[in-house]
């Protein structure tokens, strides 16, 4: 229990961390041609690219696909915990990536599952 803690503050440090870094001016500014107002960059979302990678194949990419029993992540009630829990340790038919993920990389893509929700 005391590993799954420090993993879950692990991945709330680093979802802090970035969450903090998006804000950065270097980030959200993009040249814009002469006479055209400017468009705010959007940054990559690492747990879009993950969740592509690593659970789309199931879930589908918008989370609804339902393969192989997969979760609706649209409808989900799971909190943020209970994703990285499943993530981490894996849920009936869907396997376990903590061993393949890093923490972070369990956050990024426990916060784009949140970010599905409707």
């Amino acid at each position: 229990m005391k590993a799954v803690t420090q993993t879950i503050y692990g991945i709330l440090i680093a979802g802090s961390v970035l969450f903090a870094s998006c804000g950065s001016d270097a980030h959200s500014k993009q040249e814009s041609p002469p006479g055209e107002q400017p468009h705010p960059a959007i940054p990559a979302d690492p747990g879009h690219d993950l969740f592509e990678q690593r659970c789309a194949g199931c879930h589908g990419s918008d989370g609804t696909a339902g393969i192989g029993g997969a979760a609706d992540l649209q409808t989900t009630i799971a909190d943020s915990v209970a994703v990285v829990q499943v993530v981490s340790h894996g849920r009936r038919s869907m396997p376990a990536f903590g061993q393949a993920l890093s923490t972070t990389e369990i956050g990024q893509i426990a916060r784009y599952v949140k970010q599905l929700h409707r």
